[in-house]
């Protein structure tokens, strides 16, 4: 998979640029516009993974094993002393238990607009394209209030200059720029790998994110591996998914060699539940709903590091195949 440079598709992403009502469109370019993201999309994957990798620490520890690989990958990642891993996995666990609610409420509303708008998974004929129910995106700006409490939270502990650095070198390691929202809703995709060497254990992590008005079209699915500087797979997990309305996410670990380099590579997927009756070139018939045009990613061999997003700037497409690649995700890690 090659490389995929967005400057060369400014065409293609024209709607993007326009829906960015929150950014001066003179100031970036495609291939920026799709590493500029809120701190609420940022600290919401960072706390997500914090929160996962506390879970597999604590059962570790529980079951008499070393746990420390998990924390030992926010320390080398993220520049982070062993007691503000500690405080931010705290935080993490506690952001992840308010948003969870409010995670389930995105999904009953999902699953009732498509009961109402979907029966049996399809629109019925002559019925027009119904709008993702506002309610969503309402679900979205209580969801991203959370998530920036909990960065305040871990703001306050640390005290607002060792804050500003953390924050800067999880946002250079992640290549991201700070904006509010306005680009429109996006599906997401990020990896992350350390080496510990204090235990010659690797952990790599792995998930495909989605805003709230996608949930109802798209469940997102990931795939991950972890290959050696020779090209070995040391690791791989299958095709993960949790069902419509849940992240995707997926955690692997191994053992490592010192000397040698480590990359975390993953595959982001969506697939689509809905079908509606629509004729092209093939003829008519049903077909399955891409309501934010999110398979136009399929063909641009997207790979990119650390954490990319896959705007949905529309129009709706038809697709024969439910599930879309949306591209990948990779991080490396050196052994010392």
């Amino acid at each position: 998979m090659r490389k995929f440079m967005l400057l060369a598709l400014p065409l293609l992403l024209a709607a993007t640029l326009a829906s960015a009502q929150e950014i001066s469109n003179s100031q970036f370019t495609p291939a920026q516009l799709h590493r500029i993201f809120p701190d609420a999309v940022v600290y919401r994957i960072l706390m997500r993974q914090a929160a996962a990798f506390k879970q597999r620490s604590d059962d570790a520890v529980s079951h008499g094993k070393d746990g420390s690989a998990y924390y030992a990958h926010f320390e080398q990642k993220y520049g982070l002393r062993s007691d503000q891993v500690v405080t931010l996995m705290n935080v993490a666990r506690d952001h992840q238990a308010e948003v969870a609610p409010v995670e389930q409420q995105m999904k009953s509303e999902s699953a009732q607009f498509l009961a109402a708008a979907f029966p049996g998974g399809k629109l019925p004929r002559g019925q027009a394209m119904p709008s993702p129910p506002a309610e969503l995106h309402q679900l979205e700006l209580k969801r991203d209030s959370i998530t920036l409490r909990a960065r305040d939270r871990f703001r306050a502990a640390l005290g607002e200059s060792e804050f500003a650095r953390i924050d800067a070198l999880i946002k250079r390691q992640l290549n991201v720029a700070q904006a509010d929202r306005g680009n429109g809703p996006a599906a997401y995709g990020y990896t992350s790998i350390n080496f510990a060497p204090s235990t010659n254990r690797i952990t790599a992590y792995s998930e495909t994110d989605e805003d709230a008005e996608l949930i109802p079209f798209y469940t997102p699915h990931v795939q991950l591996k972890i290959v050696d500087q020779n090209g070995a797979v040391i690791a791989s997990s299958p095709d993960v998914s949790d069902g419509p309305g849940t992240d995707a996410t997926v955690t692997l670990t191994a053992g490592g060699t010192p000397g040698m380099i480590y990359t975390a590579k993953a595959s982001h997927y969506l697939t689509l539940g809905t079908q509606y009756y629509s004729c092209g070139q093939d003829g008519c018939r049903d077909f399955y709903l891409d309501y934010f045009n999110e398979g136009k990613y399929a063909e641009l061999d997207i790979l990119d590091p650390s954490l990319f997003a896959f705007f949905g700037i529309g129009p709706r497409q038809p697709q024969a195949d439910p599930k879309l690649l949306l591209g990948g995700t990779y991080d490396t890690t050196a052994t010392p």
